[in-house]
């Protein structure tokens, strides 16, 4: 199994710049009810963090969109993606990773175990990193370029029940 992923800005009520344009994507965000801004008093909107398992053999996805990339979040990722991945018959063996920090921390080692799963990571700048890239990019850029704000009317709200919903 093949562990991605992907960090993007959250998209402001209303729409983003990226399909309004400038002026009224900044509108949008200067709308924005978030009581933290930035030196410049814009409203700091913060990221999305999706996780995609991607099967090696099958090529069977499994996504969620969560708020951060810590350990404990991805443990935790892992955990329900085996889950997910044992009730349509696929047995993960293997897990390879990039070299983040929250794939090199005990707890990810520590999660695995029980699991029965081997952790691996990529060398950087080597070939296996270079195949794991070419391996997961092209459902991961499916993922990515539905659920970012380039589609007419796609709000963070609903990107995130898009997701939840597997309505990709």
């Amino acid at each position: 199994m093949h562990r991605v992923l992907v960090r993007f800005g959250n998209i402001p009520d209303g729409g983003g710049h990226r399909v309004l344009g400038r002026p009224a994507g900044r509108r949008n965000r200067q709308a924005m009810t978030i009581t933290t801004r930035n030196g410049y008093g814009n409203p700091r909107l913060g990221h999305a963090f999706l996780h995609t398992a991607i099967d090696d053999h099958s090529r069977l996805a499994y996504t969620e969109i969560l708020t951060d990339e810590t350990k404990d979040t991805a443990g935790a990722f892992l955990r329900r993606a085996t889950a997910w991945f044992a009730t349509a018959g696929v047995r993960i063996e293997r897990v390879l990773t990039d070299n983040g920090s929250c794939y090199l921390s005990r707890l990810w080692a520590d999660t695995c175990a029980p699991l029965g799963i081997t952790p691996n990571e990529t060398l950087p700048a080597s070939s296996q990193a270079m195949i794991h890239l070419a391996s997961i990019d092209n459902p991961t850029k499916r993922i990515t370029d539905e659920t970012t704000s380039t589609r007419q009317g796609i709000y963070e709200d609903i990107r995130r029940k898009l997701l939840r919903s597997n309505a990709l």
